[in-house]
């Protein structure tokens, strides 16, 4: 390895030699019932020597309060965040070197807790050698409560984490920040043990970072049923998405579809099959199929769970399917606290 200089380049992979290390303290103190104070102070340092110099240009902080108004059902939240301009951090979804933040927003249950209604008020500067910028934007999210009618939930979040969609939609992709719109309406019905629910789904991500655009958009239906015994999930959608194809700019549109099986076959033993698709104008984007099965001890708190699933995905046009295997095989434990002499232990 040595004799290719895979180590020698110090600009490429600087993490091997010199990791950058994060030393970070969160805090929370309850001032009263109604307040609270939650916060966090982090320093990214590369050797041990350089705690020494930990200052305000690689350290990065967080603090925020949360103020309860019971009488009129009001909640209202106030943070603040600052990042240094050598402070690293990998983990997150963009470098916030020299980013001051602050979000207030408040959030109200309206009409006998039918309604919840918030808003945001979000303010962002960034600095650079020269110059610095600022953006202001509003958000807000408003959702209803019921039984009898449809719930609807609307939001807009300007300065949002969501994942592209540039592989399988089984891989977690990078992190991207940037607006999310989201608009949702549900409906369930009850009878004899069985329940039927329908959801009519909208959601838009988008995202400007320099000189890289992303915008993808998803309409999605879906019809669950559950019994005792059984549950099937029915989804149909359609969805744009960046055109991932070598100087090409633009979006390409698939129509997506996918149905999945829920069996309990005994006291212990429970099935589970599904198919994924999705098709684009230039034919048979991806599909999946999945199975698993999953098993209860008798009088134990532990489950084993084994599912297999697999890939056919084709990115556009101009490439051959890629062919995924997968499995993934678990043990649940799960911990109940008992009681004695009405403690809880």
């Amino acid at each position: 390895i040595s004799a290719n200089g895979f180590f020698k380049s110090e600009a490429g992979l600087p993490s091997f030699k010199q990791p950058v290390n994060i030393l970070s303290i969160p805090y929370e103190f309850t001032v009263t019932k109604d307040l609270s104070i939650i916060g966090e102070g982090a320093a990214s340092y590369r050797k041990f020597e350089h705690l020494a110099k930990i200052g305000n240009h690689n350290t990065a902080y967080k603090t925020g309060l949360i103020y309860t108004i019971p009488a009129v059902n009001l909640a209202t939240t106030a943070e603040w965040e600052h990042v240094g301009r050598d402070f690293e951090n990998a983990a997150m979804p963009f470098p916030k070197a020299a980013t001051d933040r602050f979000t207030i927003g408040t959030k109200a249950l309206l009409f006998k807790a039918f309604l919840t209604a918030g808003v945001q008020f979000n303010y962002l500067k960034q600095e650079t050698f020269s110059t610095s910028g600022r953006n202001i934007k509003w958000g807000f999210d408003v959702r209803t409560h019921s039984k009898r009618y449809p719930e609807v939930y609307l939001s807009y979040k300007p300065f949002s984490t969501f994942r592209s969609y540039d592989d399988t939609l089984a891989i977690a992709q990078r992190p991207m920040i940037g607006s999310v719109s989201v608009g949702r309406i549900s409906y369930q019905m009850k009878r004899k043990g069985v329940a039927h629910r329908f959801m009519l789904t909208y959601n838009r991500n988008s995202s400007i970072q320099e000189d890289i655009s992303y915008n993808s958009t998803t309409i999605q239906a879906t019809y669950l049923f559950s019994s005792r015994i059984n549950m099937v999930n029915l989804t149909a959608g359609w969805m744009e998405q960046p055109q991932f194809l070598p100087g090409v700019k633009g979006s390409t549109s698939s129509y997506i579809g996918s149905v999945s099986y829920t069996r309990i076959l005994n006291e212990y033993l429970t099935g589970t099959a599904g198919q994924d698709m999705a098709i684009a104008p230039f034919g048979l984007q991806g599909s999946a199929s999945m199975l698993g099965m999953s098993y209860s001890f008798k009088n134990k708190p532990v489950s084993i769970r084994l599912m297999g699933r697999y890939n056919v995905f084709r990115a556009n046009e101009l490439t051959v399917n890629e062919n995924i295997w997968s499995c993934v095989m678990a043990c649940n434990w799960q911990i109940r606290p008992s009681q004695k002499n009405g403690k809880t232990k």
